[in-house]
């Protein structure tokens, strides 16, 4: 059995008066020119799998030898790979897992260019590719950040039967080539791909680390970047020199890095940790027409997942809110399909025994038994839903829209409640157009929030808030602001960002606000207002980042 592209070699002895001559067979027939003691195959393809026999002749006869089988496989290509860009043009990494998923992270400094993919799978055949978009200062779309001038580039490569690599980068007229991946290794228990946030900010850092002591770190800032290669010992610290000559020191302990690079400190995780948006929520006067509350938000995963949705209003009286919706309808679609329908949640139709014991199990605060807010736990399917939350008999007020991810135990990595965005009216005092979301884990998670004004009309939205203004709070303390996406030194960031979680496209220029941002754990605060006390219909979102 060898792997596809490998080498095999058959012989034979033979005894009796000579001289011999062979003749090799697969599968019964003669393969030409092969007539010696040995068969040697280079380079196997799948069609060269069969049974192997040769024929010996003397000048007493012929006979046959009994078959040998030859099976071509898949070559054995998971493993982590180091290596470099030529002419001195960076380095690069390639991480392959047992279902040949992987991720390519490389940093070529002559361009300061980021490379980077973790969405791509390599072929039965070792071969692998995928495109992303590189912009001027070097960032890349399909990874952390990308510039307003940018560029497609390819990326593609073979893992050969030997186990060495080798590829090209399209555009960027660069060659790369590594030795053969380790698979095991002194480091083993710390090798993967981690991607760490800088709280506070959207830059990050990615790190590729292998089981024989390498490492690769990428940090990414705005609209810079920088990497090179370093070791990681047993222990797990690691230490890397960039192409830029910053010292990077680090250390990585059951799936948890923490890492300094200058004056700058990145902390997360490899991609088996859970760190995620656990519950999303959205506070607004709503109405009717366009001042209705709206709540979109996306199941992800392959599987249906439990989740307790809620529409408050009469409740927030007791949080000192004034003119709280008095009595609430709620009502989640699946596009233009109406699945389920809420109101004055304790009655007994609502099952609000379930109710109760989902909230206080997700840490939902408790409602009166007899309140008229409204509340459903549904067991949704993977996709995008919205609640639609309105008052009864056409009453309005200010509510609160909550959507829970409502799974019992630990929250399998690809099921999630992955975002939520909200249209309302964005007002002043209680009517400011408010999201709540909490991060889980134990480091900062990268978050999308943008505050949707201007960009509404082309939905045919009228009333659209002209001049949004965001703002992302813990607690009492404001951690970040913005005022318009052109004025924001993370627009290619946040473009890029928008790409990756699938949310309409901004123009860099665009007057409506966003924030890029990694969030330590806790719970926060997104507000939409307009600039100098306006109103109008906003769209508030909040996306998490992969």
């Amino acid at each position: 059995s060898v792997a596809l592209g490998g080498s095999a070699t058959f012989s034979v002895a033979a005894s009796g008066p000579g001289p011999f001559t062979y003749q090799w067979r697969k599968d019964g027939a003669a393969i030409a020119g092969a007539t010696s003691a040995t068969l040697a195959l280079k380079g196997v393809t799948a069609s060269q799998s069969g049974s192997y026999s040769v024929v010996i002749t003397n000048a007493g006869g012929s006979v046959t030898s009994d078959a040998a089988a030859l099976t071509v496989g898949a070559p054995a290509v998971a493993g982590t790979y180091f290596g470099s860009f030529a002419g001195g043009g960076g380095s690069f990494g390639l991480l392959v897992r047992a279902d040949r998923s992987a991720v390519y992270l490389g940093y070529a400094t002559a361009s300061k260019t980021v490379l980077f993919s973790k969405d791509f799978t390599v072929s039965s055949t070792g071969s692998f590719s995928f495109t992303q978009r590189v912009g001027s200062g070097g960032a890349a779309e399909d990874g952390p950040a990308r510039a307003a001038a940018d560029t497609e580039v390819a990326v593609a490569g073979v893992i050969s039967a030997d186990g060495t690599v080798s590829g090209s980068v399209s555009s960027l007229n660069l060659s790369f080539s590594a030795p053969a991946g380790a698979a095991t290794g002194a480091t083993s228990s710390v090798a993967g791909f981690y991607q760490a946030g800088a709280a506070g900010s959207s830059a990050q850092s990615l790190t590729l680390i292998g089981p024989a002591g390498d490492a690769l770190v990428v940090n990414v800032g705005s609209g810079t970047a920088d990497g090179g290669r370093g070791t990681v010992a047993s222990d797990g610290k690691l230490t890397v020199t960039t192409a830029g000559n910053v010292n990077v020191t680090g250390a990585v302990a059951q799936g948890a890095l923490s890492i300094t690079a200058g004056a700058t400190r990145y902390a997360g995780t490899n991609d088996t940790r859970n760190e995620r948006l656990l519950n999303v929520s959205t506070r607004s006067l709503t109405g009717t027409a366009a001042d209705t509350l709206i709540a979109g938000f996306v199941v992800s995963g392959s599987e249906p997942k439990p989740v307790l949705i809620r529409g408050i209003g009469p409740s927030l009286a007791g949080f000192g809110v004034s003119a709280a919706l008095s009595s609430v309808r709620l009502e989640v679609f699946r596009g233009q399909t109406s699945i389920a329908v809420g109101t004055d949640w304790g009655a007994a139709a609502n099952n609000p025994g379930e109710i109760a014991a989902t909230a206080s199990r997700v840490g939902a605060f408790p409602l009166q038994t007899n309140s008229r807010d409204a509340a459903l736990v549904l067991n949704l399917a993977p996709g995008a839903y919205s609640a639609v939350v309105t008052g009864q008999s056409g009453a309005s007020g200010v509510a609160l829209v909550e959507v829970y991810d409502a799974t019992a135990g630990a929250i399998p990595l690809a099921q999630r409640v992955v975002n939520i965005s909200t249209r309302a009216t964005a007002g002043t005092g209680d009517n400011t157009l408010i999201a709540g979301f909490y991060v889980s884990g134990s480091v900062p998670k990268r978050v999308l929030v943008r505050g949707i004004g201007p960009a509404l009309t082309q939905f045919g939205v009228t009333g659209a808030l002209a001049r949004p203004q965001l703002s992302i709070a813990a607690g009492s303390s404001v951690v970040a602001q913005n005022a318009g996406l052109a004025s924001s030194s993370d627009a290619a960031a946040i473009v890029s960002a928008a790409s990756q979680v699938g949310a309409f496209a901004l123009p860099a220029n665009a007057a409506d606000a966003a924030i890029l941002i990694n969030l330590a754990p806790g719970a926060y605060t997104a507000q939409v207002s307009g600039v100098g006390g306006a109103t109008g219909v906003a769209l508030i979102e909040v996306y998490e980042v992969p």
